[in-house]
């Protein structure tokens, strides 16, 4: 798999295996992990299937691009470039003293 590093030092590392993409910090501490298995026989639209539709579908995610507003992800059992728009909130906030 081919990884991409941003201009703030985050590292964004896909993992064909277990089918997800993880973002980490220039410290190594995983900020958000995205993804999961999806592929055609994850069909949740089908009455009866036991296999849900999740929220980001990769299937071998193979290489991560990263831009200003958006991330890129190749997805090799798909046959497909998977294009996610980066969206931000504020989790956690203190006082400066």
């Amino acid at each position: 798999p081919m990884f991409q590093v941003d201009g703030w030092g985050r590292i964004f590392m896909p993992n064909a295996i277990l089918n997800h993409v993880r973002v980490l910090d220039n410290a190594g501490n995983e900020i958000i992990r995205f993804g999961q298995y999806g592929n055609i026989d994850s069909r949740g639209d089908i009455e009866g299937s036991m296999i849900s539709v999740p929220e980001i579908p990769l299937g071998w995610p193979q290489a991560v691009g990263v831009s200003r507003d958006h991330l890129y992800v190749a997805d090799v059992v798909n046959m497909r470039i998977v294009r996610i728009k980066k969206v931000y909130s504020a989790e956690e906030t203190c006082d400066v003293k």
